[in-house]
């Protein structure tokens, strides 16, 4: 009885019985089996598909169980910060090449690409910077000082 209990029990089939009648009814049909054609199986014959069946069925689980497992290690790998680095690096790649912009192709003519102010890294170009940004503050605060009208 303690070998029983340390036996698994085999699970249910995934299919339901009416598909499995439906598969083996349209096998039959095929082959040319009737009711009144068929032929009893020998003993020996039953105990090999027997046998058969419950091995795939044990390959099957082995499967299963398998396929679990890696889920499961995908899942913890996941959790790892290097995997999380990994993917937002990923995740800005991919967000940079949406943002870039399209080529175009060869018998198009190109275009200029659009001008942009140079920005001048000079001691000159900072301080014209620091002027502006200055002229701008003196402004808003000039704005702020001044009586709202209703």
């Amino acid at each position: 009885m303690s070998g029983d209990q340390n036996e698994q029990k085999p699970t249910p089939l995934l299919l339901p019985n009416s598909v499995l009648d439906l598969l083996i009814s349209d096998s039959f049909h095929r082959n040319g089996i009737t009711p009144e054609t068929q032929q009893p199986i020998a003993e020996g014959h039953k105990t090999q598909i027997k046998a058969m069946v419950e091995d795939l069925s044990k390959q099957v689980q082995q499967f299963i169980e398998a396929q679990k497992q890696l889920e499961e290690q995908q899942k913890k790998a996941e959790m790892k910060p290097e995997y999380v680095q990994f993917m937002q690096e990923q995740r800005n790649k991919a967000a940079r090449a949406k943002t870039s912009l399209p080529m175009k192709p060869t018998g198009m003519k190109a275009s200029k690409p659009p001008v942009r102010e140079a920005v001048d890294s000079t001691k000159k170009g900072k301080e014209e910077l620091k002027q502006r940004l200055k002229k701008h503050k003196e402004q808003k605060s000039e704005e702020k000082k001044k009586p709202k009208k209703k």
